[in-house]
C-alpha cells in the first residue's frame, strides 16, 4: 500500500490513514479503524451542562486524584491576568468548590499529576502575583501540605509531569527559565523514598 507523506501519525490515526489510502488506490480488505482498534464505537466529545463549576480562566493545573475518586483544578488566570489560588474538584457530574485549611498562593501555568505511590497529587511551580514559584505542594483529597524537599527544580513554568508507575515517581521535565530568554531541559523525580 502507497503511504502518503503527512508527518508521523499514532494509534487511530495510523488506522484512518491506512483505510483512507486503501480506498484510494482501491486495495481490497482494509481494516476500519473500529474494527482495528477493537472498539465498537468512535470516541466524541461531549458537552456537560453542570450545576456549578470554576470562573472562565485559562494557564489552569489539573490532574485526577484517583485516591479520591475525583479530578482536582487549580488556580489559573482569569481575564484580567489575575492569578487564581481555588481548588475545584469534579466527581463525574458537577464541580465542587473546596475550602482547605491550607492552599498554595494563586498561580497560572503550574504543573500538577497524581502520585499514585502516596495517594496525593502533587503540584509544582507555575507563574504567580510576583513571578515565578518554585514551591510544591501536595492534595490529599481534602487539604493541600506544602512541602518542603533539600533539593528543588528550577524555578519554571510551563513544564510537563506525569506519573511513571514502573518507578513510583512523578516525573518532571522543561519549563521556561526565571528570566524568561530560554527553556529548561532538566528532569526531576518526585517521590518520598
Amino acid at each position: 500500500m502507497a503511504m502518503i507523506g503527512i508527518g508521523r501519525p499514532s494509534g487511530g490515526r495510523r488506522l484512518a490513514i491506512a483505510a483512507a489510502a486503501s480506498a484510494v488506490f482501491g486495495v481490497l480488505g482494509a481494516v476500519t479503524p473500529a474494527t482495528g482498534a477493537g472498539a465498537s464505537a468512535v470516541p466524541t466529545w461531549t458537552q456537560q451542562a453542570p450545576a456549578s463549576s470554576p470562573h472562565a480562566r485559562w494557564g489552569e493545573a489539573m490532574a485526577r486524584g484517583a485516591a479520591t475518586g475525583t479530578t482536582v483544578l487549580f488556580g489559573g488566570a482569569d481575564h484580567v491576568n489575575l492569578a487564581l489560588g481555588d481548588t475545584w474538584t469534579w466527581d463525574g457530574a458537577t464541580w465542587t468548590k473546596q475550602s482547605p485549611a491550607a492552599s498554595p498562593p494563586g498561580r497560572r501555568f503550574a504543573d500538577i499529576a497524581y502520585d499514585a505511590a502516596t495517594g496525593t497529587v502533587v503540584l509544582f511551580g507555575g507563574f504567580g502575583a510576583h513571578g515565578l514559584l518554585g514551591d510544591t505542594w501536595t492534595w490529599d483529597g481534602s487539604t493541600w501540605t506544602q512541602q518542603h524537599p533539600a533539593t528543588n527544580p528550577s524555578t519554571t513554568y510551563g513544564t510537563s509531569m506525569a506519573y511513571d508507575a514502573a518507578t513510583r515517581t512523578a516525573v518532571l521535565f522543561g519549563g521556561e527559565v526565571p528570566d524568561g530568554t530560554d527553556v529548561d531541559g532538566g528532569t526531576w523525580t518526585w517521590s518520598f523514598n
